[in-house]
């Protein structure tokens, strides 16, 4: 693994913005593991108990169903989100133009270190801890949790 060097620029642009874009820190192994990874996750989306499809919450959800599938997730209380919403006859989905008629699909799993070797390596053995560590003057770095989002093309429903 080759070290990544910050430079000064990049040091004062996180000093002053909070938040620092840098290309090529990832190896094509990294980026190669969290590609399967993905795959792994939307093929196995019905079977997680951390993963949801928010698109398809929403069209459940506004189609007015009685009871929300939401496969095997079960990290939040959907119905109770699903009663907070439906007893606002404000609340409306926030929805893109699409200019075709097709379902989207908009993955949120948390946690997936804990079943995803890929995530494990890149966010433990990578370039990212040390780089942190070093961007942050850090000299221990706790790992706290890790979110996958993918939002698939034609997801009407907008990023919050």
């Amino acid at each position: 693994m080759t070290a990544y060097t910050l430079t000064s620029d990049q040091r004062s642009t996180f000093e002053r913005d909070g938040v620092l874009c840098l290309r090529g820190v990832l190896s094509t192994n990294n980026i190669s593991a969290l590609r399967s990874v993905v795959d792994e996750q939307i093929a196995g989306l019905s079977q997680s108990k951390t993963a949801y499809d928010f698109e398809s919450i929403a069209r459940q959800l506004w189609s007015r169903n009685n009871r929300l599938d939401v496969g095997q997730a079960e990290r939040f209380d959907v119905d109770h989100l699903a009663a907070a919403i439906l007893a606002d006859d404000e609340a409306r989905p926030l929805l893109e133009d699409s200019p075709v008629d097709e379902d989207g699909m908009f993955l949120y799993e948390i946690a997936g270190w804990k079943h995803h070797r890929g995530i494990r390596q890149v966010a433990f053995d990578s370039a990212l801890p040390a780089l942190v560590a070093d961007l942050l003057g850090a000299n221990v770095l706790n790992f706290w949790e890790d979110t996958t989002f993918v939002k698939a093309p034609h997801t009407r429903q907008k990023t919050a």
